[in-house]
């Protein structure tokens, strides 16, 4: 009922009856503040109820407009909504017009004589399809098109073929154009370093004089006596380099295929040599190379205006693993007549980082022999295959050459695939004859020290560590042994590891009171890179204190090692806690690398073999004081056993200026 009042009532009238209430109700509102001040209650209250009404009308004129507002949007919507569905429908019929105006212009211009496509010719379709020869034109229609789509859907598949090829040609193209680039910068570099080199020689003449003879050396020592040269004209003129031999003799040689062997079968070397003369030491020495084109190596052996306390024994393991004791390539040459076919090859053991160029840094001597004795297995498992196979090479019949040393064949420019080189520092010349010097300074240092040590007299260096006290154990002995005796002493395979070849051997014997050290000492080609070894044993009857077990002890304990306890023996010494811990004190421990014990002693600063013996007075001092009693030494030590196995205190601190135990 209101909706109808007020769908009835025009908006205009709405305005105007708002208008007027709000007008006399702001008069209204106007008289009661007047009668307030007059102070006249009654028609106060009169003029308030007034108001009262007014605002009730001006509420109900406000919501009726509003509900006529709220009915004209919802007019206005349902209208609208009219309105779109009519566009709706006007668009899709307009839509559908047009659609059927294509449709009908399509109509109009479709061509029943449709132009001719590009077909073959009629007669060459028959002769590919001769089933349609009878067909009616219009299938003959309808299969010379099938027969065009078919070639040309084949035609796209083969071009997308050859475009895929075409991909990837560029692609190549490119990589290929990208390496020639990087083969630019390259060449650049070669060609700057190239520079650099000629810079450096200069003013070196442009050809370097060779004798007469120098065509006719073999490949080999033609390239030793050309890097010989350049060394002596660039870096040192003192270096003599000689070709040496008869020229007819080579000439000979060089054309006839078959003199390379004799009637014995062994192989011959060629009549000319390369000899180098060089001052290493203080002293002249010659590097004669020859070369064996059977064995497709070179030999190389050392002769010295006066001997040192070397000897032969020079070049062996000038670097490490390489005695000459067997050839170079003989890993690749497993057939050759001029072996021995006794025994097989000795497994190789490792080379030791301790032998090193000089301006590298040595390990401690455990991580040495633990280095060796790792790649020990390594090698033996890379070349047993080849080892069951190949028999030993006899480097005693070419003695007179020399030896096949493997720098050597790296001198001459040749490649040998022996697994030690993996390992070797750069082989060149001026890295050869820096090791021979130090070689030969070291073995006269050690001949020094073997002519004091002949009299009973341990030598000391110049800057030689002080020792904590004066020792009392007394040098009884120094003497050259025999290696059985040494390597007697251990029950081990030491003997073939490859440090042994050409070492000497000698016994020492240290004794205090009723206590006797023998000492076999090795001391090895390397040293001081590889220092001294020394194995130690108690003499028979003269051992540690006496153990007299008990009865329980009698009928407990195995027979074995009652037996070991009672009658000591060489491998008794083996087990004696204080003889491995003095060896480990003398052979391991070290207050400096290798490598500069090795420069030490070449500058005659320090000894390292008379520092190892001294240290072993020292261990022996220490052994017979804390044998003798328990109690602390004069401050050198604060225990002087210690655990169950009540081991002694042979580590010196040099800081602390004490020993403790290991």
């Amino acid at each position: 009922m209101e909706d109808e009042v007020c769908s009835s009532v025009p908006l205009d009238t709405y305005v105007t009856e708002i208008n007027t209430t709000c007008k006399n109700l702001r008069q209204a509102l106007y008289d009661l503040l007047q009668l307030k001040d007059s102070g006249k209650e009654q028609e106060m209250k009169e003029c308030q109820a007034k108001c009262y009404m007014m605002f009730l009308e001006l509420k109900q004129l406000n919501w009726d407009a509003n509900m006529m507002a709220q009915q004209t949007r919802s007019t206005v919507k349902q209208r609208k909504k009219e309105q779109d569905q009519q566009n709706l429908n006007l668009q899709g019929v307009l839509y559908e017009k047009s659609h059927f105006i294509k449709e009908v212009h399509k109509c109009k211009d479709f061509s029943w004589s449709s132009p001719e496509p590009d077909l073959v010719p009629e007669e060459q379709f028959l002769q590919a399809q001769p089933q349609a020869a009878n067909s009616d034109p219009h299938s003959l229609q309808l299969a010379r098109l099938t027969h065009e789509l078919q070639e040309r859907q084949k035609m796209l598949a083969d071009a997308e073929v050859l475009k895929k090829q075409i991909s990837a040609l560029k692609q190549g193209n490119q990589e290929k154009k990208l390496f020639l680039r990087s083969v630019l910068g390259e060449i650049q570099t070669l060609y700057n370093s190239a520079t650099s080199i000629q810079k450096t020689l200069l003013p070196a003449p442009a050809t370097i004089p060779a004798p007469e003879s120098s065509h006719l050396l073999p490949r080999a020592l033609y390239n030793l006596f050309n890097v010989a040269s350049c060394y002596q004209q660039h870096y040192d003129p003192e270096l003599g380099v000689l070709v040496s031999g008869n020229s007819e003799n080579a000439a000979e040689f060089n054309s006839n295929n078959d003199a390379s062997t004799n009637s014995d079968g062994l192989a011959v070397a060629h009549p000319l040599t390369v000899v180098l003369t060089a001052s290493v030491g203080g002293k002249e020495v010659s590097l004669v190379f020859s070369y064996f084109p059977s064995l497709s190596c070179v030999f190389v052996s050392l002769k010295s205006q006066r001997a040192s306390g070397a000897g032969e024994c020079s070049l062996l393991n000038l670097y490490p693993d390489d005695d000459g004791s067997e050839l170079p390539n003989n890993i690749e040459n497993l057939v050759n007549p001029f072996f021995k076919s006794s025994s097989p090859l000795p497994s190789s053991s490792s080379s030791s980082s301790s032998s090193s160029s000089s301006s590298s840094s040595s390990p401690p001597v455990e991580e040495l022999k633990v280095e060796d004795e790792a790649e020990d297995e390594t090698m033996k498992e890379s070349s047993s295959s080849v080892e069951r196979d190949t028999p030993q090479f006899d480097v005693g019949k070419y003695k007179s050459a020399g030896a096949p040393f493997r720098w050597a064949q790296a001198l001459c420019g040749i490649y040998c695939n022996h697994p030690r080189l993996q390992r070797y520092p750069a082989v060149n010349l001026s890295s050869v004859l820096s090791r021979l010097h130090q070689r030969c300074l070291v073995r006269q240092s050690l001949q020094t020290q073997l002519s004091s040590l002949q009299k009973l007299v341990i030598p000391q260096g110049v800057k030689s560590s002080e020792l904590p006290f004066k020792p009392k154990t007394a040098f009884s002995r120094w003497s050259k042994c025999k290696p059985d005796s040494y390597f007697s002493a251990r029950a081990d395979q030491s003997s073939k590891q490859w440090w042994a070849a050409g070492a000497d051997y000698y016994l020492a014997s240290f004794t205090r009171g009723t206590v006797t050290v023998h000492a076999h000492i090795q001391v090895t080609q390397e040293y001081p890179l590889r220092p001294s070894n020394f194995r130690l044993s108690f003499e028979k009857g003269n051992t540690a204190t006496r153990i007299t077990p008990n009865a329980l002890v009698t009928s407990t304990a195995d027979p074995q090692a009652l037996e070991l306890v009672m009658n000591p023996s060489s491998q008794a010494n083996v087990y004696n806690n204080d003889i491995k811990d003095m060896e480990t004190e003398i052979n391991t421990n070290f207050d400096c690398s290798l490598v500069e014990l090795a420069e030490s002693e070449t500058r005659g600063e320090r000894f390292v073999l008379s520092q190892q013996l001294q240290k072993l007075q020292l261990c022996v001092d220490v052994f017979f004081d804390s044998a003798k009693s328990e109690q602390v030494h004069n401050n050198l030590y604060s225990e002087a056993v210690r655990g169950r196995d009540r081991r002694k205190p042979y580590v010196y601190n040099p800081q602390e200026g004490a020993f403790f135990c290991s």
